[in-house]
């Protein structure tokens, strides 16, 4: 295998892999997993397409036209050409013209109908496509340690055996835009998803864990554009009992119901280094 393309994101892999496997070219993809952060956090990492040797020129040239939407250029092309060959028709007048106006008209609706059920057609197959199934085998035992879920083409859904031990352990799903919306995950490997999570445009929204093995999540972490903002902690009795406060990804302060009455009494600042200021 050659590195063909260095990815932004897991999502931008599988859209240039789907590409080559349209192609009929072989690939993968590597360092997929390494985007895993803490809990459900996920942090930027390398994510690297690979192709086998042999399709490698011309995976490069779908890589080209990738970056530089020839595609769509070659589009723009062939429009601006047709209306320049329609500029030059002669004008006509009288039944011609008639006969032309009506012509044009039947053409317009053939093409509309033609253009309906097309997207029928594609209506038929993006709601009846079946799923599909890949993976990646880390430690070479012959067994996957990480799932590619497609659904309609598009990626759906990602598996991950994250300490090898056979289990899948870590669940992350994608809407119908291809962007990440959920994950859930066991993150001590006892066989309890304990951790969830929410995302929007590919950002955290919250983070839920159940820390007490009770089964209620008395633990989350809320983000703000993506940052860490405030951790929410909830007792037995599903009472918030503290929240802390993080500006710059550092804790800055902790507000706790002392009493347990509902209210927030008791406030604690920290430093830098997050040691608590004494007054």
């Amino acid at each position: 295998m050659r590195l063909i393309y260095q990815a932004q994101n897991s999502v931008e892999a599988h859209l240039l892999l789907n590409l080559f496997k349209q192609a009929g070219l072989k690939g993968r993809i590597d360092g997929e997993y390494l985007q895993g952060g803490i809990g459900e956090l996920q942090v930027s990492g390398i994510v690297r397409v690979m192709i086998v040797q042999e399709d490698y020129q011309q995976a490069k040239e779908i890589v080209r036209q990738w970056e530089t939407h020839d595609l769509s250029e070659q589009s723009d092309s062939d429009e601006a050409s047709n209306e320049s060959l329609n500029s030059q028709e002669p004008i006509t007048s009288g039944n011609e013209s008639i006969k032309e106006l009506t012509n044009h008209m039947l053409n317009y609706l053939v093409v509309g109908l033609i253009g309906m059920f097309i997207g029928i057609a594609l209506s038929y197959f993006y709601f009846q496509s079946p799923i599909t199934e890949n993976g990646i085998d880390y430690d070479g035992d012959g067994i996957p340690d990480e799932w590619w879920i497609y659904k309609n083409g598009l990626f759906a859904e990602g598996r991950i055996d994250r300490n090898l031990d056979k289990k899948i352990d870590y669940y992350y799903y994608y809407d119908h835009k291809g962007l990440l919306k959920s994950s859930k995950s066991d993150d001590d490997f006892n066989g309890v998803f304990e951790s969830e999570s929410k995302f929007k445009n590919n950002l955290p929204v919250w983070v839920k864990m159940d820390r007490t093995g009770d089964g209620y999540k008395n633990y989350k972490m809320n983000f703000k554009d993506g940052i860490l903002d405030t951790i929410v902690f909830h007792n037995a009795n599903k009472k918030i009992v503290k929240i802390s406060y993080f500006k710059n990804l550092s804790l800055s302060y902790s507000e706790m119901d002392t009493n347990l009455d509902g209210q927030m009494d008791t406030r604690i600042e920290y430093d830098e280094f997050e040691n608590p200021l004494l007054k």
